[in-house]
Formats: structure tokens, C-alpha cells, sequence
């Protein structure tokens, strides 16, 4: 385990220290994923005070989206646009997160989800139906419809490293019990006898 002061890999690139409130949006850029909605959620959440950073990671699927946030990073210079990761570093990615933020408008189960859980991050994502399915139930009690909700939730994390870890470790256990190989072996085997009977 990383020493707390420590920077990982994500600080390093976007240039911040240790200290620095850090929100990831492990995101596609394109419009069902709604990076700018991350955004307009991290400048309320900056405007409440905390000196919040947010890195927008993912892949450049929509020109317009990508054209948009390259617009809105010149006037931010807390929005990080970093360069993709490999995925065997994504753990490492993630523990650099003080929070990792979902603004999806609709998509199947979303392994960033789960991944950030896996890794011990609390997560706070918009309240649709395969995000809902995926997440921890301290999470999915969080987990918001409108920008108003998200900054406070974001807001109230952000200001206490307890609450997130406390977030954060029924998250990682909460993937372990329902996602983990225990719980994928049980449900094979389920699956089997219930094929055979």
C-alpha cells in the first residue's frame, strides 16, 4: 500500500500534490457518458469552497465532446485532461482519487464502477438503473438525479477523509461479497444445477 503522502501516477501527470482534493471521471468522451455534466458538478463543488482538481480520463470517442472540454479546461486550470493509462495501472490510477464521479445518462453495468470500488474509492454516480445494480448500498443511497445533490454529496466527501473511508471500505467489500470469484463460482454452480435438475 501507497503512502498516504504519496503521489501515484495520476497526480504525477496532471502536476498535483499529495494534498489536493482529486475527483475522477473515468469516462468515454462522448454524450451518453456527460463529461461536461462532471464539470458543472465540480465547479459547484468549487464553489462551495473546496479547492477540488477533476481528471477526466477516457477515451476520445466524440469530437464535439472532446472539442468541448478542450474548451472548458482553457478557462479551468483544475480540469486535467490527462493521456490514457494502460489498464494493468488503473488500480494505482484510482487510489490517486479522493472520489471517482459517474455522470452517465444510460449504459450497461460500468466496469469503472466496479473497478473503483475494487480498489477502495467511493464513487458517487447518477442514479440509473445498471449504476444503481453496481454499487455499493452507502453508494447507491448517494447516487443522484440532479446537479444540486451531487455537489453536496461530492461536497460533504470531499470534507471528510473519514466518511471516505468508511465509504470506501463497505464499497470494497460490497464488490468482494457480490462480484468476487466466491460469488461468481456460487453462481456457476447455481447455474449448473439448475441446467441439470
Amino acid at each position: 500500500m501507497r503512502h498516504p503522502l504519496a503521489r501515484g501516477p495520476l497526480r504525477e501527470r496532471c502536476g498535483l500534490g499529495a494534498d489536493v482534493p482529486l475527483i475522477l471521471v473515468p469516462s468515454g468522451l462522448r454524450p451518453g457518458k456527460d463529461p461536461l455534466r462532471a464539470v458543472r458538478i465540480v465547479d459547484g463543488v468549487r464553489a462551495t469552497g473546496i479547492p477540488v482538481h477533476m481528471a477526466i480520463l477516457g477515451l476520445p470517442i466524440d469530437a464535439t465532446i472532446v472539442y468541448q472540454l478542450a474548451d472548458a479546461a482553457r478557462s479551468r486550470p483544475y480540469l486535467h485532461l490527462p493521456a490514457a493509462f494502460t489498464a494493468d495501472a488503473m488500480d494505482t490510477v484510482y487510489a490517486d482519487a479522493d472520489v471517482v464521479l459517474n455522470t452517465s445518462r444510460f449504459e450497461g453495468m460500468s466496469n469503472a464502477l466496479l473497478e473503483a470500488q475494487a480498489a477502495g474509492r467511493p464513487v458517487l454516480a447518477t442514479a440509473i438503473p445498471a449504476n444503481l445494480a453496481g454499487l455499493s448500498p452507502r453508494a447507491a443511497a448517494a447516487a443522484f438525479t440532479d446537479d444540486a445533490a451531487a455537489i453536496a454529496t461530492a461536497a460533504a466527501w470531499l470534507g471528510s477523509a473519514e466518511l471516505r473511508s468508511e465509504i470506501a471500505r463497505e464499497a470494497h467489500v460490497f464488490i468482494r461479497e457480490r462480484f468476487g470469484l466466491d460469488a461468481e463460482r456460487k453462481a456457476l454452480e447455481a447455474a449448473w444445477r439448475d441446467a441439470v435438475s
